[in-house]
């Protein structure tokens, strides 16, 4: 490749890292604001009101859409990705196959954790 190509490459590598860098900032504010974080350089809340920065899912119920991934209902359920699919593969967690994407419907996965199995 001649110098000048790869200049011109390397150039356009910079002005898509650029870009890239950029709108990972933007994202980072949007998430701040989200998460109620003050950045570094500011003083934030003193109080206890703000959420914490775990990502975990701790509400009563599943987010609220109509399906899942079998990834994010292990998540949901507290296993591994693999346990996940395999309790799937097994007929434990109900799914549903559009495509080659497998889904858990919203309603079977709260039907599921509502069982009452005589406990």
């Amino acid at each position: 490749m001649a110098t000048q190509q790869i200049e011109v490459l390397l150039g356009r590598m910079q002005a898509v890292i650029e870009q890239s860098h950029a709108l990972q900032l933007k994202m980072l504010e949007v998430w701040r604001a989200v998460l109620m974080v003050a950045p570094a350089d500011e003083p934030g809340p003193s109080d206890d009101s703000r959420p914490a920065l775990d990502f975990a899912w701790s509400e009563p119920d599943p987010p609220d859409k109509p399906t899942f991934t079998v990834e994010e209902v292990g998540q949901i359920l507290g296993v591994s990705r693999a346990a996940a699919y395999r309790a799937a593969q097994r007929g434990e967690i109900p799914t549903l196959r559009v495509g080659r994407r497998l889904l858990v419907p919203r309603t079977a996965l709260l039907s599921m954790l509502t069982v009452d199995r005589g406990h």
